[in-house]
């Protein structure tokens, strides 16, 4: 969807946004803000805040009213009524709000560096958020000043790195977010006064928060729009939430201002609107309900913000690809992940970038590479390497291993990737999630958010003695990883900006009918625009064997070679070893006629339905 198209829905849909946003938010922190009963009854020794409010963007076209005052007056309520320290507190708004000033701040340069275990962490932010719905990739965003909503993904801040950041990033165990971005648009000349792009469907709030333990403040609900004042220069939900912080001085609890400012928000905007807006605020709040306005038991000084510096949103893919120098390796300054798994003399480890200059590069949504699960018994151990590979540069956005470890899962421990040429990357600290039967600790999960070169990666896995595995995996431990490949803008045939979506299925000769191997005749598939190919997948059922992946390649009608790209295996029917090949290709081709090759003929699935021909499928995004 083109900026002009966001902006469109912005102005003609009145939908609901980032409550849903909120409340993932909610159910995905850790760790909790009261594990324990007990833990809810200790003190807190010191209280932090980060205060976002944007009403002024870059495009201008997006611009709202209030945010940025809404910010500046919770930052004074913070520090003038509530006891915070100025120096506890940090303001961002408008121009000062950027997506590499945000990130740094919540996730390195600032609260990560202050914020202590018994600790309160307050997140408030006021701003448009973008839904899933119009991203290919199925995010969810807090739109910066700097973001361009023809690139959400570069530019917007996802949600789910949001999370990653307080979750992996701010050791404080207890957390506040308060949302005021849960907003969508509004019919025309109303659209000014609501925030947001538009989201279809709804979500069980409820039962998204369960047992999570965070605090978070929504807005309003999933279906509801959330609105600015026609009375005042603030949005109705923040007017209402600093006077309701205020009901019982520094002594009101944020279950006290919550209930209050529920039914006035409603009343309010009912009675000027027609319409409703209910706050929500999610969470498994053990013990005593918390006040902002306590007085810190420890009380410690603060520190300025360090600013980062900026970085261009464009970076050279060859660097990435090592056509020139590469960055420094250095020693892995980290244990491996096991003994069994530990490093070969002269190995390095790719050094960890800074959270900013990932987020700054050019990327497209997450592809899965590798997913070696299935349904079928498991056993302990993995016996054999779990490997995946990718033809391009990409940012390593998500990793599982499966611990199933007959029903009673494994304490969450670390993963790492090995590069075949024995480069390190991570380890990094996985959380766990629940399993069939409610099994807990069944996966382990970690966003790295790690830029990796071209190549062949080994999973390493900490505990390898409990990491799932059978046949249908061929031994390999079970395991999913996503990657966004780092890829050019333009096309460097015709210049041309290239179109990133809808990709779509380009060519498929596979059918349900009994397979031979061994294609008897040439498989060709026609261009008749420019395309860019975003993913090949050949058939080897081999007589329910599988074939164990190898390359797959393109020969144009001029002789043309494309590739090699070496391909992931997935499973198939009856739980199959890698009859699947996938190869994930980001190349634009010119019109003309293409031959697909496969590096095992011979497994290589045919009938006489589809003319004796190897079954392939081409998937991409055509070229107008």
């Amino acid at each position: 969807m083109t900026g002009a198209g966001v902006l469109k829905n912005l102005r003609h849909r009145t939908v609901s946004l980032l409550t849903f946003s909120a409340v993932l938010f909610a159910t995905t922190l850790a760790p909790a803000l009261y594990a324990q009963d007990s833990d809810s009854q200790k003190p807190v020794k010191d209280k932090w805040a980060v205060v976002i409010g944007i009403s002024k963007f870059k495009d201008g076209k997006i611009n709202l009213r209030y945010p940025s005052k809404d910010a500046e007056d919770f930052y004074r309520y913070l520090t003038e009524e509530a006891g915070f320290a100025k120096d506890h507190v940090l303001l961002l708004t408008d121009q000062e709000a950027t997506r590499l000033r945000i990130l740094s701040a919540l996730g390195d340069k600032w609260l990560p560096r202050l914020a202590n275990p018994d600790d309160l962490a307050v997140i408030y932010i006021s701003s448009h958020g973008s839904p899933a719905d119009i991203d290919v990739g199925g995010l969810n965003y807090i739109i910066a000043h700097d973001t361009n909503l023809d690139c959400l993904y570069g530019t917007a801040i996802p949600l789910q790195d949001l999370m990653r950041i307080v979750k992996s990033r701010v050791h404080c165990d207890r957390v506040v977010l308060i949302l005021d971005a849960c907003h969508s648009g509004a019919a025309s000349a109303e659209a000014s006064e609501s925030k947001g792009l538009f989201r279809s469907g709804n979500v069980n709030a409820s039962a998204m928060a369960e047992g999570t333990g965070q605090l978070v403040i929504a807005s309003s609900r999933p279906d509801q729009v959330s609105w600015e004042g026609k009375n005042y220069q603030n949005s109705v939900f923040t007017y209402h939430l600093l006077k309701a912080l205020k009901l019982k001085g520094n002594s009101t609890t944020l279950g006290e201002a919550f209930e209050e400012m529920k039914d006035s928000i409603q009343e309010e905007v009912l009675r000027d609107r027609g319409r409703l807006q209910t706050p929500e605020m999610k969470s498994q709040w053990r013990g005593e309900s918390l006040a902002l306005g306590l007085t810190p038991t420890k009380p410690r000084q603060g520190m300025e913000e360090v600013i980062p510096k900026p970085i261009p949103l464009s970076v050279s893919i060859a660097a990435l690809t090592g056509k020139t120098p590469k960055p420094t390796s250095v020693p892995s300054p980290n244990p491996s992940p096991s003994p069994s798994q530990s490093q070969s003399p002269g190995q390095t480890s790719a050094q960890d970038s800074s959270i900013f200059d990932i987020m700054s590069m050019p990327a497209i949504p997450p592809v899965t590479v590798l997913d070696n699960g299935n349904i079928y018994k498991v056993f302990n151990g993995a016996t054999k390497p779990t490997t995946f590979s990718i033809s391009y540069p990409a940012l390593l956005t998500y990793i599982y291993t499966y611990h199933w470890n007959d029903a009673r899962g494994a304490r969450p421990g670390k993963v790492a990737l090995v590069h075949e040429d024995g480069t390190r990357y991570g380890p990094w600290q996985t959380t766990g999630k629940s399993g069939q039967g409610n099994v807990k600790n069944a996966y382990w999960e970690c966003e790295p958010l790690a830029k990796l070169k071209p190549g062949t990666y080994r999973i390493l896995d900490s505990d390898p003695k409990t990491w799932a595995q059978n046949v249908g995996s061929r031994g390999a431990g079970f395991a999913r990883v996503r990657v966004a490949p780092l890829v050019q803008k333009v096309d460097s045939v015709s210049g041309k900006r290239i179109k990133r979506t809808p990709s779509v299925k380009l060519y498929d000769n596979g059918n349900i009918y009994g397979v031979l191997n061994g294609p008897t005749k040439p498989t060709r598939f026609a261009l008749k625009a420019p395309v860019l190919i975003t993913r090949i997948t050949n058939y080897h059922w081999n007589g329910g064997r599988g074939s164990r992946p190898g390359q797959i390649s393109l020969v144009k009608n001029d002789g043309t070679v494309y590739g090699p790209w070496q391909a992931n295996g997935r499973s198939g029917q009856a739980g199959a070893p890698d009859v699947y090949w996938d190869c994930d290709v980001d190349l634009v081709l010119q019109p003309g006629v293409y031959q697909v090759r496969d590096s095992e003929p011979s497994t290589w699935s045919q009938n006489v339905q589809n003319n004796n021909r190897g079954m392939t499928t081409i998937e991409g995004v055509i070229q107008n």
